[in-house]
Protein backbone atom coordinates (compact mmCIF):
# COMPACT_ATOMS: atom_id res chain seq x y z
CA UNK A 1 0.00 0.00 0.00
CA UNK A 2 0.97 3.41 -0.63
CA UNK A 3 1.41 5.53 2.03
CA UNK A 4 1.14 9.02 -0.03
CA UNK A 5 -2.22 7.51 -1.62
CA UNK A 6 -3.51 7.34 1.57
CA UNK A 7 -2.29 10.29 2.82
CA UNK A 8 -3.74 12.04 -0.04
CA UNK A 9 -6.80 10.49 -0.31
CA UNK A 10 -7.50 11.32 3.55
CA UNK A 11 -6.38 15.01 2.97
CA UNK A 12 -8.30 15.30 -0.31
CA UNK A 13 -11.91 16.40 0.92
CA UNK A 14 -13.63 19.61 -0.14
CA UNK A 15 -17.14 21.11 -0.27
CA UNK A 16 -19.63 23.99 -2.18
CA UNK A 17 -22.48 25.92 -1.78
CA UNK A 18 -24.76 23.02 -1.56
CA UNK A 19 -23.22 21.37 1.12
CA UNK A 20 -21.05 23.89 1.72
CA UNK A 21 -23.23 24.20 5.69
CA UNK A 22 -22.85 20.44 5.81
CA UNK A 23 -19.46 20.22 6.03
CA UNK A 24 -18.64 23.10 7.67
CA UNK A 25 -16.82 22.00 10.92
CA UNK A 26 -14.76 19.38 12.12
CA UNK A 27 -14.45 16.19 11.49
CA UNK A 28 -12.56 13.06 12.36
CA UNK A 29 -11.52 10.81 9.62
CA UNK A 30 -10.16 7.14 9.42
CA UNK A 31 -8.72 4.71 7.05
CA UNK A 32 -7.67 1.29 8.06
CA UNK A 33 -6.14 -1.65 5.63
CA UNK A 34 -4.35 -4.03 6.53
CA UNK A 35 -1.18 -2.42 6.76
CA UNK A 36 -1.81 1.21 7.49
CA UNK A 37 -3.97 3.22 9.62
CA UNK A 38 -4.47 6.85 9.01
CA UNK A 39 -6.79 9.45 10.86
CA UNK A 40 -7.35 12.73 10.38
CA UNK A 41 -8.39 15.66 11.96
CA UNK A 42 -10.25 18.16 9.28
CA UNK A 43 -11.35 21.33 9.70
CA UNK A 44 -13.99 23.24 6.85
CA UNK A 45 -14.03 26.81 7.04
CA UNK A 46 -16.89 28.27 5.61
CA UNK A 47 -14.69 30.38 3.34
CA UNK A 48 -13.62 27.22 1.29
CA UNK A 49 -10.53 26.37 3.25
CA UNK A 50 -9.52 22.99 4.75
CA UNK A 51 -7.30 22.24 7.07
CA UNK A 52 -5.88 18.84 8.36
CA UNK A 53 -3.52 17.06 10.99
CA UNK A 54 -3.06 13.89 9.10
CA UNK A 55 -1.54 10.64 11.53
CA UNK A 56 -0.50 7.50 9.45
CA UNK A 57 1.07 4.66 10.75
CA UNK A 58 1.95 1.72 8.42
CA UNK A 59 4.47 -0.86 8.08
CA UNK A 60 7.21 -0.21 5.20
CA UNK A 61 9.84 -3.14 4.54
CA UNK A 62 9.44 -4.64 7.38
CA UNK A 63 9.84 -1.41 9.53
CA UNK A 64 7.32 0.85 11.31
CA UNK A 65 6.91 4.15 9.78
CA UNK A 66 4.77 7.13 11.58
CA UNK A 67 4.26 10.36 10.02
CA UNK A 68 2.05 13.54 10.64
CA UNK A 69 1.33 16.25 8.71
CA UNK A 70 -0.41 19.58 8.35
CA UNK A 71 -1.93 20.67 4.99
CA UNK A 72 -4.12 23.38 4.19
CA UNK A 73 -6.18 23.31 0.96
CA UNK A 74 -8.85 24.90 -0.46
CA UNK A 75 -11.72 23.00 -1.97
CA UNK A 76 -14.83 22.55 -3.83
CA UNK A 77 -17.73 20.13 -3.93
CA UNK A 78 -19.46 19.11 -7.11
CA UNK A 79 -21.69 16.46 -8.43
CA UNK A 80 -21.03 14.47 -5.31
CA UNK A 81 -17.51 14.78 -5.07
CA UNK A 82 -15.29 16.56 -2.92
CA UNK A 83 -11.55 17.62 -4.71
CA UNK A 84 -8.67 20.24 -3.42
CA UNK A 85 -6.21 22.12 -4.38
CA UNK A 86 -3.05 22.31 -2.25
CA UNK A 87 -1.96 25.40 -0.71
CA UNK A 88 0.46 24.18 2.01
CA UNK A 89 1.87 21.20 3.74
CA UNK A 90 4.43 20.47 6.13
CA UNK A 91 5.73 17.24 8.31
CA UNK A 92 5.10 17.57 11.98
CA UNK A 93 6.72 14.11 12.43
CA UNK A 94 8.60 11.52 10.63
CA UNK A 95 9.83 7.95 12.58
CA UNK A 96 10.93 4.51 11.35
CA UNK A 97 10.79 2.12 14.13
CA UNK A 98 11.06 4.64 16.62
CA UNK A 99 13.72 6.89 15.29
CA UNK A 100 13.58 10.63 13.74
CA UNK A 101 13.97 10.81 10.38
CA UNK A 102 11.91 13.96 9.73
CA UNK A 103 14.91 15.32 7.51
CA UNK A 104 15.25 11.70 5.38
CA UNK A 105 14.07 11.45 2.14
CA UNK A 106 10.99 9.83 2.68
CA UNK A 107 9.69 12.51 4.57
CA UNK A 108 10.25 15.15 2.00
CA UNK A 109 8.56 13.11 -0.52
CA UNK A 110 5.53 13.07 1.46
CA UNK A 111 5.44 16.47 1.77
CA UNK A 112 6.13 16.87 -1.82
CA UNK A 113 3.14 14.81 -2.86
CA UNK A 114 0.93 16.18 -0.34
CA UNK A 115 1.65 19.88 -2.47
CA UNK A 116 1.27 18.42 -5.91
CA UNK A 117 -2.19 19.26 -7.61
CA UNK A 118 -3.21 15.48 -9.11
CA UNK A 119 -6.74 16.50 -9.33
CA UNK A 120 -7.68 13.80 -6.16
CA UNK A 121 -11.32 13.74 -5.74
CA UNK A 122 -13.53 11.36 -3.89
CA UNK A 123 -17.22 10.62 -3.81
CA UNK A 124 -18.98 11.62 -0.48
CA UNK A 125 -22.13 9.44 1.32
CA UNK A 126 -23.79 11.67 4.05
CA UNK A 127 -25.39 8.92 5.96
CA UNK A 128 -26.36 11.72 8.56
CA UNK A 129 -25.48 14.96 9.32
CA UNK A 130 -22.75 13.71 11.39
CA UNK A 131 -21.08 11.14 9.30
CA UNK A 132 -20.40 10.69 5.75
CA UNK A 133 -18.49 8.23 3.63
CA UNK A 134 -15.17 9.30 1.52
CA UNK A 135 -14.61 6.59 -1.98
CA UNK A 136 -11.65 8.25 -3.19
CA UNK A 137 -11.45 5.05 -4.85
CA UNK A 138 -9.29 2.70 -2.90
CA UNK A 139 -11.31 1.66 0.29
CA UNK A 140 -13.71 4.06 2.34
CA UNK A 141 -12.69 6.75 4.45
CA UNK A 142 -14.81 6.99 7.64
CA UNK A 143 -15.73 10.63 8.89
CA UNK A 144 -17.45 11.83 12.02
CA UNK A 145 -18.18 15.24 12.48
CA UNK A 146 -16.82 16.43 16.15
CA UNK A 147 -18.88 18.41 18.37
Amino acid sequence: MNVVSTACALIALTASTGFAQSLVGTWTCERNTADAEAVSNVTFDDNGQLKALVNIDFLGHDQKVFAQARYKSSYVFEDGKLSDTPISAAINAFTIDGADAKKSDHAKRLQDSLLEDNATSAKVLFTSDAYMILSPGKGAINCVRMP
